[in-house]
C-alpha cells in the first residue's frame, strides 16, 4: 500500500457513519478478480510513429481535424519525423524547428490541413516520393524548402522561402553534409522528377527555384518563382527532360544558369527572355498581346534580369511585348520554345542539398 503520510500513526480511524455496521461490503462485479486489471483493448497497429525529437519529452502519434500545439522540455531537432511514411490529411501545424520540419525516409502524402513551418534546415524532406494534392503549406524560412526523390504537386496552396533551392528533386540521402555531389554533377538521375499538374506555388529561393536532377513536367497550376540573385543558380534548373503542356509559370531571377523547357514533349508556348539590365526589387514584369491586353504580370521582391514564362494564352506565330522598368521588346513566337538566353548550363546536381545558394552551398544559421 506504500508508505503512510507523516503524522499517521495507525491509530483511531475515526467513527464510521450512522448505519454502517462493518458488515458485508457488497459483491464486486462479475469478472473482477481483485488483482489484475484485465487486458487492455487492442489499439491496432499504430505504425511507425517517431518522437518529435530524440531528446524531447513527448510523442505525436495521431493528428487529425484539430489544432495541435506542443512544447518540448528538450531541444527540438527534426519536428515531425517518421522512419517510414507520413500521411497528413487534416490538422493545423505551427512549427519552428532547428532541423527539418517534416522528415521521413519513405514516402509522404499531404492532402489537407495547414502547415506553417520555420526551419533551420529543410521545410519538408522526403527520402522517396512526395505527393501534395491539397492543403496549405507555408514555409517561411528554410535551407531548402521541399525535397524529395520525386515531387508531385496537383493541388494545394504552397509558399516556400529558402536559402538554397526552393524545390529540389534528387536521389541520395540527406547526411547533413554541406554539399554532396553525384558521380556526374550534370547527369540526369533516373527515376527523379518534379511534376506540377495543379495548385498554386510561390517560391522565393536563394538557390535554384525549381530544381530537378531528373525530369521537369508541368501540365497545370499557377507557378511563381522569385529566383536567385546570383548567376551561379537559376530560377529553373533540370538535368533531364523538361516539358510544359498547361498551367501558368513566371520564373524570374539572375541570368546565366536558368534552364528552359524543351521542344520535345512541350505543347504550350514558353519563353525565356533575358533583359539587357538588372532590375531592382519589385520592378513589375508584364506580357501584353498585340491588342494591349495584359496576359501576365509579376513583381519579384529581389533584383532580377531574366524570366521564363508560359501560359495557355500564348499562341505560336503571334507577337507579344515583354516589359520591365522602362525596357520593352516585342517578340514573335515562331516556335513552341522561344529564347534569347545564352545561359542554360544548369546548376550542380548530385544528392539532396546538392546546389549552391547565395551562401556558396554551405548551410548558414539564421
Amino acid at each position: 500500500m506504500g508508505t503512510p503520510p507523516d503524522g499517521f500513526d495507525g491509530g483511531d480511524m475515526g467513527t464510521p457513519p450512522d448505519g454502517f455496521d462493518g458488515g458485508d461490503m457488497g459483491t464486486p462485479p462479475d469478472g473482477f478478480g481483485g488483482g489484475e486489471m484485465g487486458t487492455p483493448p487492442d489499439m491496432g497497429n499504430m505504425g511507425d510513429m517517431k518522437p518529435v525529437s530524440s531528446d524531447s519529452s513527448f510523442e505525436v502519434s495521431f493528428l487529425s481535424n484539430e489544432t495541435v500545439s506542443t512544447e518540448s522540455a528538450g531541444t527540438s531537432a527534426k519536428a515531425l519525423k517518421a522512419g517510414a511514411n507520413i500521411i497528413i490529411e487534416d490538422g493545423t501545424f505551427n512549427i519552428d524547428s532547428a532541423d527539418d520540419t517534416l522528415h521521413c525516409d519513405g514516402a509522404a502524402h499531404i492532402s489537407g490541413g495547414s502547415i506553417t513551418a520555420s526551419s533551420g534546415d529543410d521545410g519538408i524532406h522526403v527520402g522517396g516520393d512526395l505527393v501534395i494534392d491539397g492543403g496549405r503549406i507555408d514555409i517561411s524560412k528554410s535551407y531548402e524548402g521541399i525535397e524529395g526523390m520525386t515531387v508531385t504537386i496537383s493541388g494545394g496552396d504552397i509558399s516556400v522561402t529558402s536559402r538554397d533551392d526552393g524545390i529540389n528533386c534528387a536521389g541520395g540521402s540527406d547526411t547533413g553534409s554541406d554539399m554532396r555531389m553525384g558521380r556526374d554533377a550534370f547527369a540526369a538521375q533516373e527515376g527523379v522528377f518534379l511534376k506540377i499538374t495543379g495548385g498554386t506555388l510561390n517560391v522565393d529561393s536563394g538557390g535554384d527555384g525549381l530544381d530537378s536532377n531528373g525530369d521537369l513536367i508541368v501540365s497545370g497550376g499557377l507557378i511563381y518563382v522569385s529566383g536567385p540573385e546570383n548567376s551561379g543558380n537559376g530560377s529553373v534548373d533540370h538535368n533531364g527532360s523538361a516539358s510544359i503542356t498547361g498551367g501558368t509559370i513566371i520564373a524570374s531571377g539572375a541570368i546565366g544558369m536558368e534552364e528552359m523547357f524543351e521542344a520535345e514533349g512541350t505543347a504550350q508556348c514558353a519563353v525565356c527572355h533575358d533583359f539587357t539590365q538588372s532590375f531592382p526589387a519589385n520592378t513589375e514584369f508584364t506580357v501584353t498581346d498585340s491588342s494591349g491586353n495584359v496576359l501576365l504580370s509579376f513583381k519579384n521582391p529581389k533584383t532580377w534580369q531574366g524570366v521564363i514564362f508560359s501560359c495557355p494564352e500564348l499562341v505560336q506565330g503571334e507577337s507579344y511585348t515583354v516589359s520591365a522598368g522602362g525596357e520593352s521588346e516585342t517578340i514573335t513566337l515562331d516556335s513552341v520554345i522561344t529564347s534569347n538566353s545564352t545561359g542554360g548550363m544548369g546548376g550542380f546536381g548530385g544528392g539532396m542539398h546538392g546546389g549552391m545558394g547565395d551562401n556558396g552551398g554551405r548551410r548558414k544559421d539564421f
